[in-house]
């Protein structure tokens, strides 16, 4: 069974604020907040109980509020504090992420963004939609110099942007989508990254849309694919070139993942030429030919990359 933080935070990340938590438990929004920092350590048992059947209508898909997406943000966010992890937000960004919330202070949370569908057209063979880097759970250093509601969001913004990119898939009824490496960050700190990005591809799978990956050097194929299995309709390519051919669309996508996180190696050299009469769409995470103060992984250039016809 989940502590109080636990399920605390797992309501958190499922975008419920203090105040509705509290709301629904009939207690103060203090009281959530000095539970979930651990101040004092355990409610009454009523409360527990309260909070116990709440956090599983909610985190475990049973209903709860109607505005949250079926199965979009259901696993607790993993406990983040400002030593964790790789990414640091540089005095300069801290004050641009200050700037561009604080003007929306009354309107927490965010209201929804939704993008319009663009039509179809007569010739349009098929339509796909195309992601990378979104690091999901990645931990974030910094954040305790943003007022605690915007990090809180911020936190669980990952999920949010995978979320949508789902819902916009299914809304848009795409026949296939692309991810580009990275979709995690490191080392899952709890085996929840894996369950939520499961339970999105699960999503589209019902939706009948289809899903081809390739690891980056963040989410390599010897750090993450051990944890959880995808659904038969999510393939992410191996560590060697792949080509699948969906021929129904005149389409071939070729691929290769990284094995390790530290990866010297041109890939390109090994990408299949194109298939004829085929729309041939290329898979991989690279750093091209570098740049000043990033990592370079799987470096080549633009040049051999428009090489390959794709």
């Amino acid at each position: 069974m989940p502590t109080v933080v636990e399920m605390i935070r797992a309501l958190r990340g499922c975008g419920w604020s203090p105040d509705k938590i509290a709301e629904q438990l009939g207690v103060t929004a203090q009281a959530i907040a000095s539970w979930e920092s651990g101040r004092v350590k355990k409610p009454r048992g009523n409360t527990v109980e309260a909070l116990t059947a709440l956090h599983h209508r909610v985190v475990s898909g049973l209903g709860g509020d109607a505005s949250l997406p079926a199965v979009g943000g259901l696993a607790a966010m993993p406990a983040m504090t400002a030593a964790d992890g790789p990414g640091d937000l540089t005095p300069a960004a801290r004050r641009v992420v200050a700037a561009g919330l604080d003007s929306r202070a009354n309107s927490l949370p965010l209201p929804e963004r939704r993008l319009a569908l663009p039509p179809r057209t007569a010739d349009e063979a098929f339509r796909f939609i195309h992601c990378a880097d979104l690091h999901i759970d990645s931990s974030l250093r910094g954040l305790r110099g943003i007022d605690p509601r915007y990090a809180d969001w911020i936190r669980t913004a990952t999920r949010q942007a995978f979320t949508r990119l789902v819902d916009l898939a299914i809304d848009d009824a795409v026949d296939f989508v692309v991810i580009a490496g990275d979709l995690y960050d490191d080392e899952w700190k709890s085996a929840d990254t894996g369950i939520f990005v499961t339970r999105q591809l699960a999503r589209l799978a019902a939706a009948g849309i289809r899903v081809f990956a390739v690891a980056g050097n963040h989410d390599a194929l010897s750090v993450v694919t051990r944890s959880v299995r995808w659904p038969e309709t999510a393939r992410c390519f191996g560590e060697t070139a792949e080509s699948v051919e969906l021929e129904t669309l005149g389409v071939a996508i070729h691929g290769r993942s990284f094995g390790d996180r530290h990866v010297g190696e041109d890939f390109v050299t090994g990408y299949p030429p194109a298939r004829a009469g085929m729309f041939n769409l290329g898979l991989l995470h690279t750093s091209l030919t570098g740049a000043t103060g990033h990592a370079t992984y799987a470096p080549c250039s633009a040049a051999q990359l428009t090489g390959l016809g794709y």
